[in-house]
């Protein structure tokens, strides 16, 4: 099977623009919104979560525009505004009023802006690893443009993201940089992130400390204490913000507690979306 084929799921225009995304599982809604970096969809992002969550609600996991197989024209002005935006008007294309949502990293940091700006449309809000606070993120390492990103390349990258080498597999990285061979993704980091990628990245998901402390939602933030990605204080300060937030911070996990974490990740996920039903 083909990448292409392999992380593609449904189709839907939402304000002109072609949007992929995955549809599993009935119940209440719940949006998966994946992080960034070269070849991430929500396929990758999301691979071994959607069937375990779609066994208790209906999951939602689409493509951000300039990811996988959502692919906007070259003019599109990249930011908080497009994103959220083509989040909601996927949830107005489905019929759904309100959602629970949970955000990865850079995905984290639109779900957040997506509370602030649509509190009606969110039921409960998960942030994972989450961006969305203005700091000062560490330097990555550099992909050399004359060796390129080859399979070891991406495999030396993604380890910075798990506690334990093992969370990632060959299989995995070969599916990230197939997935940005065949959809030509490293060509739109810049447009999305111009300037200092490192500290553009971080700029460009920031939210306001004051606009985050309105935010009514109950929320549940997830961080690995030993992420090198996203210091686990910005989950701190986050849970100062946001009044009724609860934090779990995992020992030996990573930036990507889906994976280092995978069964206690899941079942915190079921036991908090639970709650909000039984409310």
């Amino acid at each position: 099977m083909d990448v292409e084929t392999l992380i593609s799921g449904h189709s839907a225009q939402i304000s002109g623009m072609k949007t992929n995304y995955l549809d599993e599982g009935t119940g209440a809604p719940v949006v998966l919104v994946h992080g960034s970096g070269p070849g991430v969809s929500a396929f990758a992002n999301w691979e071994r979560t959607i069937p375990v969550l779609a066994k208790h609600f209906r999951v939602i996991a689409p493509d951000l525009a300039g990811f996988g197989l959502t692919i906007p024209p070259n003019d599109v002005t990249y930011g908080l505004d497009l994103w959220t935006n083509r989040l909601v008007g996927l949830l107005d294309r489905l019929g759904i009023e309100r959602a629970s949502f949970v955000g990865n990293s850079f995905g984290g940091g639109i779900a957040l802006a997506l509370a602030v700006r649509f509190p009606e449309r969110v039921e409960r809000l998960m942030l994972m690893g989450t961006a969305g606070l203005d700091y000062v993120p560490p330097i990555y390492p550099r992909v050399d443009p004359a060796i390129g990103l080859t399979g070891e390349v991406m495999k030396q990258l993604a380890r910075r993201f798990t506690y334990y080498p093992d969370s990632i597999t060959d299989g995995m990285v070969q599916l990230r940089l197939d997935t940005m061979k065949a959809t030509g993704g490293m060509a739109r980091e810049g447009r999305m992130f111009p300037g200092n990628p490192r500290l553009s990245r971080v700029s460009v998901m920031a939210t306001p400390a004051q606009l985050i402390t309105e935010i009514k939602s109950p929320t549940l933030l997830v961080h690995g204490r030993d992420d090198q990605i996203m210091p686990p204080s910005i989950s701190l300060r986050l849970n100062e913000l946001i009044e009724n937030s609860d934090l779990h911070l995992f020992a030996r996990c990573g930036h990507w507690s889906q994976l280092d974490r995978f069964d206690e990740f899941n079942a915190l996920a079921i036991a908090f979306f639970n709650a909000g039903k039984e409310q």
